[in-house]
């Protein structure tokens, strides 16, 4: 509850444009769930939403690696739950420049949508 007390206090912070308070609540709120692997996606999500916010790419892409790799190890490879961390990744990769990379993620998200879907 404690972290999530800062992860909203975070999202306040940054809806306000408080970026620098934003990103301490968000650490502050990852450093308490340390080992709960669960709470740290959505979390690591949030810290890598604020620093796409400030085309912090490159830490933004550090994040939610780590998020996606979690997330892989708590769902699986194929899980609909993996969708928008691989679009995210995707438009990161985009702001970087670096296109092939956006269109890994893209294709990844697409995939899993497909194969719930049944569509081709």
């Amino acid at each position: 509850q404690l972290a999530q007390a800062y992860d909203n206090a975070g999202d306040t912070c940054m809806h306000l444009e408080e970026y620098d308070e934003a990103e301490a609540y968000f650490l502050k709120a990852i450093e308490i769930c340390e080992d709960l692997d669960d709470e740290q996606v959505s979390l690591l999500r949030s810290l890598s939403f604020l620093y796409t916010e400030q085309k912090r790419f490159n830490e933004a892409k550090e994040y939610l690696l780590r998020a996606l790799k979690l997330a892989e190890k708590l769902v699986g490879m194929r899980s609909p739950e993996l969708v928008p961390i691989c679009n995210n990744l995707g438009a990161i990769h985009a702001g970087l420049d670096e296109i092939d990379m956006a269109v890994v993620y893209y294709q990844r998200a697409l995939g899993i949508l497909r194969e719930i879907f049944a569509v081709n």
